[in-house]
């Protein structure tokens, strides 16, 4: 194993995890709203 996978693994898992905790009080509407916004900011930023 390879130190730096375990580390980007623990990560993944940690954004699963607060994106699991927004479902809890989000619709998944409004979680596809945010994730789309995200994406057209990165866009607009370059």
């Amino acid at each position: 194993m390879i130190p730096g996978m375990a580390f980007a693994r623990d990560k993944q898992n940690d954004v699963d995890y607060r994106l699991s905790k927004l479902r809890t009080f989000m619709s998944e509407s409004q979680i596809n709203a945010l994730q789309q916004a995200l994406i057209n900011a990165s866009k607009g930023s370059k």
